[in-house]
């Protein structure tokens, strides 16, 4: 049984995040919440600073900041970018 995540992914919509946003979900279970914040969102800046994020993109999964080097490894090693590579 998967037990379902909340997962909350911050980015600057840059075409970079692209990937970081596959990567995200390609570890994510079908039941799982994925909620995108994109900068220039009005929600954006208040859960970035209730979260302390300090760099972008960010994921936090179940209210925790997770590291993109997990998520990749999570993700059987392979990052969107090496598959389209």
């Amino acid at each position: 049984m998967t037990i379902a995540m909340k997962i909350e992914v911050f980015i600057q919509n840059l075409e970079s995040d692209h990937c970081f946003i596959e990567d995200v979900k390609a570890t994510a279970c079908s039941d799982c919440e994925i909620k995108l914040y994109h900068e220039r969102d009005n929600e954006f800046a208040e859960k970035r600073d209730f979260y302390s994020i300090q760099h972008l993109p960010s994921v936090v999964i179940n209210g925790k900041i997770v590291d993109h080097d997990k998520l990749i490894k999570a993700n059987k090693g392979k990052s969107c970018r090496e598959k389209t590579e």
